[in-house]
């Protein structure tokens, strides 16, 4: 299992639980089109496998090389900060990042919500997961944020739109780094 495997080489603990297996159901639901949602939202506290989870979803694509037109699909994760760095200091990295087919938002809601460009107010997230709405491009999102603070965060708009678009899998597992401490 690629998820295992991700944990273990973090140096961590690997526990099979209850949670777990419904959480990679949902996920393979997502991924094998099944659920009619093209992303996922995972939800949960802090340490507890989001990222990792992702990471492995990463890595399990990258080594099935889909082919996608003259090259394969592979998923490209961007943290929620460097995304608005981007959209700041490198336009064009932003908009090839935007557009790219298969797209992971690590720490969503760690990001400043709104940043200033010369005066001009710019919410380079929400812009992000707009177009990626629009163009029905596949994306996974890891947060902290519960759906609640995510409504409450981004306004109805955005919520209403990962409501459609994406599984919530939602991480109730404790952290892994505290299992380690222990």
């Amino acid at each position: 299992m690629v998820f295992k495997d991700e944990i273990v080489n973090r140096s961590q603990k690997f526990a099979d639980t209850c949670d777990l297996d419904e959480q990679l159901t949902q996920i393979a639901r997502c991924l094998t089109g099944t659920s009619g949602k093209f992303g996922m939202i995972f939800c949960g506290g802090v340490g507890n496998g989001k990222s990792t989870m992702m990471k492995a979803i990463q890595t399990l694509l990258n080594y099935m090389r889909i082919p996608y037109y003259n090259t394969v699909y592979g998923l490209r994760i961007k943290d929620a900060k460097s995304i608005n760095e981007m959209n700041l200091h490198n336009y064009n990295t932003f908009l090839d990042v935007s557009r790219c087919p298969l797209l992971g938002i690590d720490d969503l809601g760690t990001e400043p919500l709104m940043v200033m460009d010369y005066g001009n107010e710019k919410t380079p997230i929400v812009d992000l997961l707009s177009m990626r709405y629009e163009n029905r491009l596949f994306t996974i999102v890891t947060t902290n944020l519960t759906p609640k603070q995510i409504r409450e965060r981004y306004g109805e708009r955005i919520a209403d739109r990962f409501n459609e678009m994406m599984e919530v899998v939602i991480f109730k597992n404790p952290s892994y780094r505290r299992a380690r401490e222990a």
